[in-house]
């Protein structure tokens, strides 16, 4: 007897992608027999990263809402009638018993249409303040796992709705070996792709702690702690001296940087 078909639509970033990945090798685990298909973004994480892997995939042209600048919503009202014949296409070719979504604009169509056509119904979201499309869809699914407790306080669920918290979906262990440094770790994620704004901000304060002005990404100029005796004051040099930055470093400490390939 074949397995349930579960359609799981989420990405955009890898924040909503692993979760996605990590819950289809547990529904897979829990029954082998399960056949699981993967709906992204063409434009999306999940166009670079599901080539890779095992599962089956269907990329659609789905474009993300910007809430500050609307008029670059044009590209969302264009594709709406090819992200719609893709949305049927996929439901009744491969017909999903259930349809999850982890999030981020690539998830709500597909949870949304699987609502709509008397599909099974569950979200699963990550994050203590509920993304956009969790919140909107709270009051139509059937259920919403999540990451953290108090995310419930900010959401309206259906009268049939039920709410679990279970925490964020992870990699087993050993799953993927990495080869941690030794000593003391300094852990820097940002998420949202690398989070710009912290990765900038994380680079001027490495700068400033080694002593050295420098220009940033945006513009903004980071401060020398304090004059030296080599420079004098009110005297900057334009780039860190690695020579300074490693005599400062602190012994036996290492940064492992998560910064998104945008920001690498």
């Amino acid at each position: 007897m074949a397995g349930p078909k579960i359609l799981i639509s989420g990405g955009g970033t890898g924040g909503h992608l692993y979760p996605a990945l990590h819950l289809a090798e547990a529904l897979r685990r829990a029954e082998p027999e399960v056949w699981i298909l993967f709906l992204g973004a063409r434009r999306g994480i999940e166009a670079e990263l599901l080539p890779r892997t095992e599962w089956p995939h269907r990329l659609l042209p789905l474009h993300p809402l910007y809430r500050r600048q609307p008029w670059r919503n044009w590209r969302t009202v264009a594709t709406t009638p090819a992200v719609l014949a893709g949305l049927r296409g996929v439901f009744r070719s491969f017909d999903p018993r259930l349809v999850l979504g982890t999030g981020g604009y690539a998830s709500g169509a597909a949870v949304l249409w699987g609502a709509l056509t008397g599909r099974k119904t569950a979200i699963q979201e990550q994050n203590a303040e509920p993304g956009l499309v969790t919140r909107w869809l709270a009051g139509r699914v059937d259920q919403i796992h999540l990451g953290y407790p108090e995310a419930e306080s900010r959401l309206s669920p259906g009268e049939g709705t039920r709410v679990l918290s279970f925490g964020n979906p992870i990699a087993p262990t050993g799953a993927e070996a990495y080869d941690w440094p030794a000593g003391r770790i300094l852990l820097v994620v940002g998420g949202s792709q690398g989070a710009r704004g912290l990765n900038e901000r994380l680079m001027t304060d490495l700068e400033r702690a080694a002593g050295a002005v420098t220009e940033v990404g945006s513009g903004a100029v980071a401060a020398a702690p304090g004059p030296s005796a080599r420079e004098g004051p009110g005297v900057s040099s334009s780039a860190a001296d690695p020579t300074r930055f490693r005599e400062r470093w602190p012994a036996n400490l290492s940064i492992v940087w998560i910064a998104g390939p945008a920001h690498a």
